[in-house]
């Protein structure tokens, strides 16, 4: 089994200067068993069962959404 732990947003986080406006931005990590590329991970994050069901919601509230 994993945990999601939140954690301090990294000073090179894409979300820095969000921050440092003053908007709430989050972080989280996990520690995964096993190495895997960040292209796999990307790959399986948003072909999940999860995403799969907003992007049937996105097909029918607004535009199509697909894998590719």
């Amino acid at each position: 089994m994993f945990s999601v732990q939140p954690c301090r947003l990294p000073q090179s986080a894409v979300l820095t200067p969000y921050r440092e406006s003053g908007a709430y931005t989050d972080c989280y990590f996990t520690t995964l068993r096993s190495t895997v590329s960040h292209a796999d991970f990307v790959a399986s994050f948003f072909t999940s069962a999860v995403f799969r069901l907003e992007r049937l919601i996105l097909t029918t509230m607004a535009r199509p959404s697909a894998d590719t």
